[in-house]
């Protein structure tokens, strides 16, 4: 997951000790859990501590983490302990799992963000309040030493439950080849409580294609915006950028984004609310309406020719799409429409022909439309007008919807394809 993060340290050692180190808490240490957690796309209450140490000190072994509940506390309150970490390791950037019993070695500035932590609903019954308790920490200059090494004070607060939503949109919701788009979402408190944001993130995939791998999905390309520390007070709303993305070579589609904003009662919090809506179109949006077209006693090549389609409902004409036919003769167009309509398909010299379909029951796939020839003024009928018109350009080559046949030349052939379909009229 990534996520946009803030690090501060506060600049004191805790507890009595002749090694000279910090050990300190760096996220707060006051952080809340709700009871109900149906609102929270993940729940997790993290209290974490900062160790910074120089390569000249001492050796140190942190041996032993304890977590000493206060006289508050209820034994359905679960917390746990992670020992990974992120931050520098002489002056380099990594992560990783610290061993109690290791020795520490070098520059170091570790961040064990979620030192003590708390996942999802309680154990057992736990009433609203706040609860105190100690995390010990200890070790030495050897791996069995147990000298005290730290022992910070921390609270959790118990409360009811939060009431928010996020909703996400773009800047640019139709994405094209290396366009770019700006992921910003709106915090809304819909609770008695006021929320804090201490962060935001992307999860997963990011933006990408339902069921994806890594190669479906958009490019990330930098977080955006700042929810560090925001207070949206009860029945307030929050707007601000999330993230920026690119679309590169990945298929086309409807793309979803896992994007969210981190935060709750307190700065520090570590509640995950997901975005809504973060839903956008990548590439051409594949058609509702597909098939291949037909014109009948036409033996040129299809590949170029524009066909329309006019959509038709209840006896009105409500829209006009254009599509341009491959070599063999597939289109595909999307009515913006809904439920039974009514598609009159018209190309080159051909007689409109009409299909009735169902757009609710879509995407609408492998149609086969054949149009009749020779309509040439496009009158709706092949008359004598339409033989006229091929007697009129006779001899003409090139594109000329009196070349009826393809041959690329208006000739006698073409003539008889009007003569044969003598009479033929619209469907």
């Amino acid at each position: 997951m990534r996520l946009k993060c803030l690090l501060s340290a506060m600049g004191f050692a805790l507890g009595t000790s002749a090694y000279p180190y910090v050990l300190t808490p760096f996220n707060g240490t006051i952080h809340s859990a709700p009871i109900d957690t149906s609102n929270i796309s993940y729940s997790s209450t993290n209290f974490g501590v900062v160790l910074e140490r120089s390569a000249e000190e001492d050796p140190l072994y942190i041996n032993n983490v304890e977590v000493l509940p206060g006289t508050n506390w209820d034994s359905d309150i679960d917390l746990n302990q992670h020992f990974s970490y992120y931050g520098f390791t002489n002056g380099n950037w990594g992560q990783g799992d610290y061993v109690l019993g290791d020795e520490l070695v070098g520059n170091l500035t570790w961040y064990f963000g979620a030192l003590v932590n708390r996942i999802g609903e309680f154990a057992g019954p736990v009433a609203p309040g706040v609860y105190d308790f100690q995390v010990a920490i200890s070790g030495g200059d050897t791996p069995t030493a147990n000298d005290s090494l730290a022992l910070i004070d921390f609270q959790l607060h118990v409360v009811q439950g939060f009431d928010v939503q996020l909703v996400a949109s773009f800047s640019n919701p139709l994405l094209q080849t290396l366009d770019q788009t700006e992921a910003s979402v709106t915090l809304t408190n819909n609770g008695a409580l006021p929320i804090v944001t201490s962060s935001w993130y992307v999860a997963g995939f990011g933006i990408s294609y339902p069921g994806a791998i890594p190669e479906y999905q958009l490019t990330f390309l930098d977080f955006l915006g700042d929810w560090f520390g925001k207070t949206i007070l009860p029945g307030q709303s929050r707007t601000d950028l999330h993230s920026k993305w690119q679309w590169g070579s990945s298929p086309a589609g409807m793309y979803y984004g896992n994007l969210g904003v981190i935060g709750g009662l307190y700065d520090g919090d570590g509640l995950h609310w997901s975005a809504e809506n973060a839903v956008m179109q990548v590439g051409q949006p594949s058609p509702t309406v597909s098939g291949t077209i037909t014109l009948n006693d036409f033996s040129g090549s299809l590949n170029g020719v524009e066909v329309t389609v006019e959509v038709w409902q209840d006896d009105e004409l409500i829209e006009t799409l254009t599509d341009t036919l491959d070599s063999s003769g597939n289109f595909g167009v999307s009515p913006t429409a809904e439920g039974w309509v009514t598609l009159k398909f018209d190309m080159r010299a051909g007689l409109k022909q009409s299909e009735s379909v169902d757009l609710d029951e879509g995407p609408i796939e492998d149609l086969e439309i054949v149009l009749q020839n020779g309509d040439i003024d496009h009158s709706g009928e092949v008359d004598a007008a339409d033989i006229d018109a091929a007697i009129a350009d006779f001899g003409a080559v090139g594109d000329n919807d009196a070349d009826v046949d393809g041959s690329t030349e208006v000739d006698a052939a073409d003539i008889d394809v009007v003569i044969s379909n003598f009479g033929n009229v619209d469907e």
